[in-house]
């Protein structure tokens, strides 16, 4: 169990860190979206 133990909390941090990464580009890639979304939105009403 305890032999365990570091290998489990590296793979969490892997883990933490990955889903953070992912979290950020998700976010960067929806903003981006929404922007050009409106920008096209308020171009064609304008």
């Amino acid at each position: 169990m305890n032999e365990q133990l570091p290998t489990v909390e590296a793979r969490q941090g892997r883990n933490r860190q990955f889903q953070w990464r992912t979290f950020l580009i998700s976010t960067g890639l929806a903003a981006s979206i929404l922007a050009l979304l409106y920008l096209a939105f308020s171009a064609g009403t304008a």
